[in-house]
């Protein structure tokens, strides 16, 4: 196992920097207004760079206290949390690290989901919630690069979740907050790929829907965001005329912001060429992964597709034929109509895309199950 915390970064500097400015500005300032004018320049200059010099010296103890007392919270570009993980993980245990907040977890708050999912994945996987209230995970995403390098799994598990927020009006990916990686982890890697659906008829159901999403979302992510990762892509925005098919319960998006969706898409359009049949598309996912994972996870990566119960009864009409639609890159799991009136009735639900407590314990009940037979076979 190994613990303790990891060694001061680079990265970290930024806050000390600051710090180091502030006092060299203070002492200069102090130096200006108490400094006889008849001094000679040399005398100045020399005064001057002993004041630069202090602050270095104090920027130096900033550094070396903080290193040697992991109790200190890292503010800033390093988050506490991740400090907090990096004593307690365990390497040789499967671990799922949630992170995002409760729309990302799958209508769940965080510390709720870790809490349920720990309960019942102990012996299997250790869970480790990084969620933070009001902070979305786009936020916190630099802060885990290091930290995902540290881990280097010997095998990955990509757990992409479809149809999240179908029914929920606009998706969140096209408002100010641009949510990315939902949840992450180094060997349970789960990716929030939300599927544009129209009010006109189920392009969202198609199979090359889906694998062109899953394309975009698994083909530019390493250099980009994490440098090890795997980001969603949004989908196209909805055609004119379409928005009333969304439910109301979200605001419009700014004009702005759709038009500059519309210009990623347009110009990435330019680079995805139409595949012929599954097979060529199931190749260009394959290559995809293995270019931006490779650094990561030499040895596997396996994909699992989860569509969860809040994608609403849409999706999960279409769940059987659209898990039949990617077999060839991985299993599928989903809730079947039975089990959603089995698991989560009208009752067990806050609102749309919350479950109360006795939902969130049964949902987690049955997504732990299935996890922990996926996870067996690995």
């Amino acid at each position: 196992m190994e613990t303790g915390p990891p060694p001061f970064e680079l990265a970290q500097l930024g806050p000390a920097i600051r710090w180091w400015m502030w006092i060299a500005f203070a002492l200069l300032l102090i130096i200006a207004r108490f400094m006889p004018s008849s001094l000679p320049r040399r005398t100045v200059g020399v005064v001057v760079c002993g004041s630069i010099a202090l602050a270095g010296v104090c920027l130096h103890r900033f550094v070396t206290t903080l290193d040697a007392n992991p109790s200190i919270e890292r503010k800033g570009t390093f988050d506490p949390l991740i400090a907090e993980l990096a004593r307690t993980y365990q390497r040789e245990r499967p671990t799922l690290l949630v992170i995002g907040s409760s729309r990302s977890t799958l209508g769940l708050d965080g510390a709720a989901l870790e809490q349920q999912l720990d309960a019942r994945l102990r012996r299997d996987v250790q869970v480790l919630q990084f969620s933070s209230p009001g902070q979305y995970a786009l936020e916190q995403l630099y802060t885990t690069r290091k930290l995902l390098d540290r881990l280097r799994p010997e095998r990955l598990t990509v757990l992409v979740e479809l149809g999240t927020e179908i029914d929920l009006g606009v998706p969140d990916a096209l408002t100010s907050t641009r949510r990315g990686i939902e949840f992450f982890d180094a060997r349970v890697f789960m990716v929030n790929l939300r599927m544009w659906r129209s009010a006109r008829a189920g392009n969202a159901d198609h199979p090359a829907y889906t694998y062109r999403l899953l394309l975009r979302a698994l083909a530019h992510t390493a250099q980009r965001h994490l440098g090890v990762g795997l980001l969603f892509d949004i989908g196209p925005p909805a055609p004119p005329g379409s928005e009333k098919g969304f439910a109301p319960n979200k605001a419009v998006p700014p004009a702005s912001v759709i038009q500059d969706v519309r210009d990623a898409l347009a110009k990435s359009a330019t680079t995805i060429s139409q595949p012929s049949d599954q097979d060529e598309l199931v190749a260009m996912v394959r290559t995809e992964l293995a270019e931006d994972l490779a650094d990561l996870v030499p040895e596997r990566v396996e994909l699992l597709f989860f569509f969860p119960p809040t994608a609403g009864p849409h999706m999960r009409a279409a769940a059987p034929r659209a898990c039949a639609a990617v077999a060839k890159l991985g299993a599928c799991l989903y809730m079947s109509d039975e089990e959603v009136r089995t698991h989560l009735p009208v009752d067990r639900w806050m609102d749309v895309g919350h479950l109360s407590p006795s939902g969130a314990a049964s949902f987690t009940d049955w997504l732990a199950a299935r996890l922990a037979e996926k996870l067996a076979d690995r």
